[in-house]
């Protein structure tokens, strides 16, 4: 993106802080999909990059039939 378009590494990053709002992860546990991690996306770079909050994850030790999820930060505004 940099090098092609003239966009120095501290525009990229705070162009992609000002378009994505939510980054949801995916990854199989327990042979199935599942959600493992909701962050949210800070609007101002901490020392020049993209910083994630995250609100809630994955609890590893959940069982395959019963999955849990520990809410970490704060609520979607």
């Amino acid at each position: 993106m940099g090098a092609d378009a003239g966009v120095k590494p501290h525009e990229a990053n705070q162009m992609i802080s000002d378009a994505i709002d939510l980054l949801v992860q995916i990854s199989i546990r327990h042979e199935v999909r599942r959600v493992t991690a909701i962050s949210i996306i800070a609007k101002d770079l901490k020392n020049g990059d993209v910083f994630f909050e995250p609100i809630y994850r994955y609890i590893e030790e959940s069982s395959a039939t019963e999955p849990r999820w520990e809410k970490l930060g704060i609520a979607i505004q």
